[in-house]
């Protein structure tokens, strides 16, 4: 029977061990640094970039539905799949993408802006009231509207007190003679 032990067991000279605990170590030194370069499962906390080459990069998932982080080369896009279907591909919407090249942003959707809206370099603005404040009026589109349709009122009370004024000393004209002219 301790020939038969004999038969399975190895031996190996110093050098061979000392390789094979090394490679050992190597192996079990590497395995930790691959766990301890992980992002756990119940959360984690990263010091560095996240990066990833896989087009629909990130998929944030809830119960009844995931939004999806996607850039396939030349635009972003943030995209929700159908309710009901988290697991799936996105539906047909299309809620905000941004074009990679000229940096439009599109919104496919209904848009929301509970403060003001800032619109190009001019210094453009939408109020919460609906008020629209530009250089191409002068200030409050509100304001500009108000002057013209003054304006208008203004022209046509003149217009016509003009008309009016015409008619009436027209037939009085013609329908009076002057003082001492019918005795």
């Amino acid at each position: 029977d301790k020939a038969k032990s004999r038969e399975s067991l190895s031996v190996y000279s110093k050098q061979e061990a000392d390789t094979a605990d090394k490679k050992s170590l190597d192996a079990a030194q590497q395995a930790n640094e691959n766990a301890s370069n992980r992002v756990a499962k119940n959360g984690d906390m990263l010091t560095g970039p996240l990066i990833s080459t896989y087009v629909d990069a990130l998929r944030l998932k809830q119960t009844k539905r995931s939004f999806i982080f996607r850039f396939d080369g030349s635009n972003f896009y943030l995209l929700k799949t159908k309710e009901n279907d988290p697991d799936g591909s996105w539906d047909d919407s299309r809620p905000i993408t941004i074009n990679a090249g000229s940096g439009e942003v599109t919104l496919g959707g209904t848009a929301r802006v509970t403060g003001v809206l800032y619109v190009g370099s001019s210094g453009a603005w939408i109020a919460q009231d609906g008020n629209v404040w530009g250089s191409k009026w002068g200030g409050w589109l509100a304001d500009f509207v108000n002057g013209v349709a003054n304006r208008a009122n203004d022209a046509w009370n003149k217009a016509n007190d003009a008309q009016v004024n015409r008619v009436t000393a027209g037939w009085v004209d013609g329908n009076y003679l002057p003082r001492g002219q019918n005795e």
